[in-house]
């Protein structure tokens, strides 16, 4: 059975998870987390033996370009499991709207058993008690948690030591480029970021665009990294954990370097205001020799530029840093805390990352997944996975809500570029006393 459920974005506070709730069963002892799934169970009153019961699971998921793959999906999940599982209700949505349709659902006391969320905004549903911990079942399954390509990657969904979301793909971003125009040109795939700039100088004396991306998009994120990797922050683990205040310098060295290649074109002219899709043509196009793009766009791409061949590179890290720069993270699933059939909730995830489900998703999006030893057949996607062992080596991962602490750097950055009304100082500044209310709100002096 499918579900489909459209909620319109608002603005609001977090709307407070729900407390997980004890499930007493009067008939039979409860299940040790990590047992295989059972089911409900009823006492006959005839022979007063238990009688097993299927249970339905509500699941919620984004990417409705795949929905006939997830239902193809669930449908093996079903016919694998029938004596557990009567069925799964699917509810379908997009991106920009997961978020509010989990807070609404909560509000509802109708969550669902299994959600999607990123492996790394997890903190604000722990916190409140809305996610299932899943460290019993991993600890009691040493398969299934070895399973994956890096260990960073359940980390980056765990909260406090505790895993609370499964990685289901990955989702990294890196410097796309036209090969075929890099290759008349004689450019090769930078090391630095000095070699990357160079190189870029080259193209606008050519008349070429070198980036064809909205000039907000990624790259300030790159530069915060850079220049923090060089100030040695990451040495501090109160940095990682965004607890970290007075980090000024670095970010103000980022925030200039992100106006100075604004003001230097290597993102075209008047382009702040341009919307994914026009960025999209303007490098399918020729227009632009390089562009910012999400792996799973990969097939897209490939199709869309024809003749021309594509490349990939990620970030340039500092010299002497082997840790490549790829910011990003995983598209992973969670269990309810709240939800009545736990064994059955973590059966369907541990399905999702199973090969069979995992080369599938390979082979038909052209995805990179979470498995270790997985295969690909296109060079790009067997790349980027390679690269997916870096992702979250310099993420920074509050095991607090922020509440709208990133809208408001966010904003704050916006005004920076477009009207240019502060120094990459104040703007600087401004991001730490925003980061300081934050960590008091949040009860952290």
């Amino acid at each position: 059975m499918r579900k489909t459920m459209n909620v319109s974005k608002k603005a609001g506070l977090l709307i407070s998870m729900l407390v997980m709730m004890i499930l007493v069963s009067a008939c039979s002892g409860a299940n040790k987390p990590g047992e295989a799934a059972t089911t409900a169970q009823s006492t006959n009153s005839a022979s007063g033996e238990s009688e097993k019961k299927p249970v339905t699971l509500k699941f919620l998921f984004t990417w409705p370009e795949y929905s006939e793959l997830m239902e193809k999906t669930i449908q093996m999940f079903k016919d694998q499991n029938k004596n557990t599982i009567l069925d799964v209700e699917i509810t379908t949505t997009t991106w920009d709207k997961v978020q509010e349709i989990i807070q609404t659902s909560i509000a509802a006391n109708e969550q669902h058993d299994v959600a999607f969320n990123w492996t790394t905004n997890m903190a604000g549903f722990v916190k409140s008690g809305g996610a299932l911990d899943l460290t019993p079942y991993l600890k009691a399954d040493t398969e299934w948690k070895n399973s994956f390509i890096g260990e960073n990657m359940l980390e980056l969904g765990s909260i406090d030591g505790k895993y609370y979301n499964i990685p289901f793909r990955g989702t990294g971003f890196y410097i796309g480029y036209n090969k075929t125009l890099f290759d008349s040109n004689g450019w090769k795939e930078p090391q630095t970021l000095e070699e990357l700039e160079k190189m870029m100088d080259e193209m606008i004396a050519k008349g070429i665009t070198p980036f064809a991306a909205n000039q907000g998009a990624g790259a300030i994120n790159y530069f915060k990294i850079h220049e923090n990797i060089l100030a040695g922050s990451y040495d501090d683990p109160n940095f990682k954990l965004g607890r970290k205040a007075g980090i000024i310098e670095p970010h103000a060295k980022a925030i200039q370097r992100s106006k100075d290649w604004s003001d230097k074109g290597y993102f075209g002219k008047n382009t702040y205001t341009l919307t994914r899709e026009e960025t999209q043509s303007m490098f399918y196009n020729g227009k632009g020799a390089m562009y910012l793009f999400n792996n799973n766009e990969i097939g897209d791409i490939q199709k869309a530029l024809g003749n021309q061949e594509f490349g990939l590179f990620s970030f340039p890290s500092p010299e002497k840093v082997k840790e490549k720069i790829v910011f990003g993270g995983f598209d992973g699933f969670f269990a309810s805390a709240s939800t009545k059939h736990p064994d059955e909730a973590v059966a369907l995830l541990k399905f999702l990352t199973s090969k069979e489900v995992q080369e599938m998703w390979a082979k038909e999006t052209a995805s990179s997944m979470v498995l270790k030893g997985m295969q690909y057949d296109n060079p790009l996607v067997k790349k980027a996975s390679e690269l997916f062992q870096h992702v979250g080596k310099f993420d920074i991962t509050p095991n607090y809500s922020q509440g709208d602490l990133l809208i408001r750097n966010g904003q704050a950055y916006e005004e920076f570029m477009i009207k240019g009304n502060s120094t990459a100082e104040e703007l600087a500044k401004k991001w730490d006393d925003n980061l300081k209310v934050a960590l008091k709100e949040a009860g952290i002096e």
